[in-house]
């Protein structure tokens, strides 16, 4: 994965998608996501400094994809190229803490036969290491913590707009699936 790629779909956000006009003659006439009409009520934008992709999609539409909890979020709806580094899902970090944690055995039994002094120096490295891995623990739960509040934030902004636009309440629970019969499933 190039190091040239934004480092959150944040960044992606900010620095790799340019609005465009939807008079602009050189637009596609529909988003590739929703497939409804690119005009003033649906923005255009384009994916812009990503190699091999230039791709052209309805702002929303492309900022609810790359925000999602779609596997390929990161990645453009139209050619899979990356867009944007995807930071470790907090279950992959679980797992990598793990696996350090998992080594810690093996590295103490390397250190028979060692000077108090070296011994001393590996239990402050491994207490470094720990720390780091902690600290980067807890600043990934803080940033799936920031993300989930922007989610619910957007959600709700959603949630007006829709009751703007049907004029009634949008209701927040769930509705069942209904079978052809009008039963629930």
């Amino acid at each position: 994965m190039s190091s040239s790629l934004p480092s959150s779909f944040e960044d992606f956000l900010e620095h790799n998608l340019t609005n465009i006009d939807a008079s602009n003659p050189t637009i596609p006439d529909s988003c590739y996501i929703c497939h409804e009409e690119l005009d003033a009520t649906h923005q255009a934008s384009q994916i812009t400094g990503i190699p091999d992709c230039s791709h052209i999609f309805g702002r929303d539409c492309l900022v609810t994809w790359v925000s999602s909890n779609n596997a390929n979020r990161n990645s453009c709806p139209m050619c899979r190229t990356t867009l944007y580094v995807q930071p470790l899902s907090r279950q992959d970090e679980v797992n990598r803490l793990d696996a350090a944690l998992d080594t810690m055995p093996a590295r103490w039994n390397t250190l028979e036969g060692r000077t108090p002094q070296q011994l001393h120096d590996a239990q402050r490295q491994g207490e470094e290491i720990l720390q780091q891995h902690q600290e980067e623990f807890m600043q990934s739960t803080e940033e799936v913590l920031r993300m989930s509040e922007e989610v619910l934030r957007d959600i709700g902004e959603l949630r007006r707009r829709l009751e703007g636009v049907t004029g009634r309440q949008v209701d927040e629970r769930p509705q069942p699936h209904l079978q052809n019969d009008g039963e629930p499933e």
